[in-house]
């Protein structure tokens, strides 16, 4: 099934208005209380109307701006794939994340040191374990390269604590799904 760019960018919103690192830079957003509710009662997105689509997705442009400029292409299709540690390795994490100059690779990230405790290479072990984070991350392109845009403390407690043989969700853009 294929994703556009708007169903997406909603997805990123509703997975993080109401808790974790972003979830501040909503506060004063148009309709934000409303679709925080939705979240916290665990209303599933698909049961959102599309109105709400709409408002999360155009929240995800004013949050994430500059992510968004820098990184998406707005022609994109995105698929949902279940990806491994190991293709997760190579994906970019930019300096806006890292606060590292330049790009690392994922797997040079989770090895770095981060001081703020909210930083998702501070993330801690799960209490009862790991288990399959419901939002899936989100992926796009710097230079025809995959880079993780949203998703980066599900994305590092799946590296740290899920067994090796353990695989994530992803929207990634169909271009990397076809063959080269």
């Amino acid at each position: 099934m294929s994703y556009s760019i708007q169903e997406v960018l909603a997805r990123w919103a509703y997975s993080e208005i109401c808790d974790g690192a972003n979830c501040r830079h909503y506060d004063y957003r148009p309709n934000i209380q409303e679709l925080r509710l939705k979240r916290g009662s665990a209303t599933r997105f698909e049961d959102l109307s599309p109105s709400d689509h709409r408002d999360l997705a155009e929240l995800c442009v004013l949050v994430r701006d500059n992510m968004i400029k820098l990184f998406i292409d707005r022609n994109d299709h995105f698929d949902r794939v279940t990806l491994s540690k190991s293709q997760i390795s190579r994906f970019l994490v930019p300096q806006m994340v890292s606060n590292i100059p330049g790009f690392l690779s994922f797997a040079q990230y989770v090895t770095t040191h981060a001081d703020h405790p909210g930083d998702a290479r501070n993330v801690q072990r799960p209490p009862n374990g790991h288990a399959s984070p419901t939002d899936p991350l989100t992926v796009s392109a710097f230079q025809d390269e995959p880079i993780l845009l949203d998703g980066y403390h599900r994305a590092v407690s799946f590296w740290k604590y899920a067994p090796d043989y353990s695989a994530i969700d992803a929207y990634v853009p169909m271009r990397f799904l076809s063959p080269r």
